[in-house]
């Protein structure tokens, strides 16, 4: 199965061109990209007041679910944590 494929099983929502894009950046490296990828799509959310530390913390303390760690971000924005 070619890499853009199999990151595109890992992030579902992200169309083939990115993934490649992803892929090139990171020298083929899959959980690199992966990441890159997560990191774009929490980024692109526009949660005010956050940074790439705070996305990068927010997926580890969500196992890696994009949608989890955007609630969790907004919660700890709001100061619900």
């Amino acid at each position: 199965m070619p890499l853009v494929d199999v990151l595109q099983l890992e992030c579902p929502d992200v169309d083939p061109f990115t993934c490649k894009r992803a892929l090139e950046a990171h020298n083929y490296n899959i959980a690199e990209a992966k990441e890159h990828l997560q990191m774009e799509q929490l980024m692109a959310m526009g949660i005010p007041n956050t940074t790439l530390q705070d996305c990068r913390r927010a997926l580890e303390h969500c196992h890696h679910s994009v949608d989890r760690a955007a609630g969790w971000l907004l919660d700890s924005k709001a100061g619900i944590k």
